[in-house]
């Protein structure tokens, strides 16, 4: 869904199967028959994307004019093809991985690379940036959930909701104090506190409220978490 905006200027995507589409087809059944004919193509082809949108990024600091980037990637969803240093996995090798093993690497790897590209910005920006590093949700609490399109999340268990709800929000606004932010700040009032403290807006604060959808068959049947 955010692979095109028709309100950007600018769309920046590599020709090859979206991050979406190729998380779509790897829950399929064809899923174990292409990785097992094409798991080399495919987990190239997974390393290329995703290079080649990071190494975009770190030139956007090139750009003379004032810009608003926004990026999104699915390099910690399926499938996982990468050791912890970018590595392309092998099938012998990700065959006596756990899926929890599997995603830690792939977790590690994405660690690295957002931390070369925060470098990166930082270094060849002329005028200090804002940067915003937020995950649109946390990992399923257990592997099999995430294939259950009838997983009813009203009668989840508190451990694993918060599991799923908690996310990475990081925030660098430079000359601002720490203390505009607080734990349980929610991305409804990310971006409300980025345009107050830097472009002198006087946006009121919205409730941190987080809600759940039932199951996959149900997304926009929602339920307030007290």
């Amino acid at each position: 869904p955010t692979r095109k905006s028709k309100i950007a200027d600018t769309n920046i995507n590599s020709y090859m199967m979206s991050e979406f589409s190729q998380n779509l087809f790897s829950n399929t059944f064809f899923n174990p028959l292409q990785m097992q004919l094409f798991s080399k193509s495919v987990s190239r082809e997974s390393k290329e994307r995703v290079l080649y949108e990071i190494d975009y990024l770190k030139e956007i600091p090139l750009n003379d004019k004032p810009t608003y980037t926004f990026a999104h990637f699915l390099v910690t969803h399926t499938p996982y093809v990468f050791d912890k240093n970018g590595n392309l996995l092998s099938n012998e090798t990700r065959s006596k991985l756990s899926e929890k093993e599997a995603y830690i690497y792939q977790v590690e790897y994405a660690n690295k690379l957002l931390e070369e590209v925060v470098n990166e910005i930082l270094s060849k920006s002329s005028k200090k940036p804002i940067i915003i590093i937020q995950s649109d949700e946390g990992k399923y609490p257990i592997d099999s959930i995430q294939y259950d399109f009838e997983y009813n999340w009203f009668k989840a268990s508190d451990e694993y909701v918060e599991e799923k709800l908690s996310i990475l929000n990081a925030i660098y606004i430079p000359g601002i104090e720490e203390n505009i932010f607080y734990p349980t700040i929610t991305p409804v009032n990310t971006f409300r506190i980025v345009f107050n403290e830097v472009f002198d807006t006087d946006m009121d604060l919205l409730p941190d409220e987080s809600y759940l959808h039932q199951d996959s068959l149900n997304l926009y049947k929602f339920k307030k978490l007290d």
